[in-house]
């Protein structure tokens, strides 16, 4: 859950930081270019410094919120934990599996018994009384 929080807010200041942009570039065309004339020029700039209040204001409200959701545990994770440490304490020990319990543990114990019997087996043959 935490990813996604991230990834929203990374989302969200990518976003406000274009808005920004294209109202920094609405204002330096209508202004400094002079592409715009009259009421064009005048809406270019009114509404470039919209654009920059409010992509700014996204950007920074989600740098604040991306800060305060990685410093804060996600709710219910705290009692996950608690219920976690509840069930582990009532159940016995005794509910763990017993010997190996990889493939490679497993497989060397087969091989190390497939060893024993033919040893057994030399060892038998060896103590027969002769007839």
């Amino acid at each position: 859950m935490k990813y996604r929080n991230n990834l929203s807010a990374v989302i969200r200041i990518v976003a406000g930081a274009y808005l920004a942009f294209l109202g920094v570039r609405l204002i330096k065309d209508g202004v400094l270019t002079g592409s715009m004339q009259g009421g064009a020029r005048i809406l270019g700039i009114v509404f470039g410094a919209v654009f920059i209040g409010f992509g700014g204001f996204i950007a920074v409200h989600a740098l604040m919120f991306g800060f305060k959701s990685s410093q804060e545990p996600e709710e219910g994770a705290e009692e996950e934990i608690v219920e976690a440490e509840a069930v582990r304490e009532s159940e016995p020990d005794e509910a763990a599996p017993a010997g190996p319990t990889s493939l490679f543990a497993r497989a060397n114990m087969l091989a190390n018994a497939a060893e024993e019997e033919e040893t057994e087996e030399e060892n038998e043959e060896e103590n027969e009384p002769l007839s």
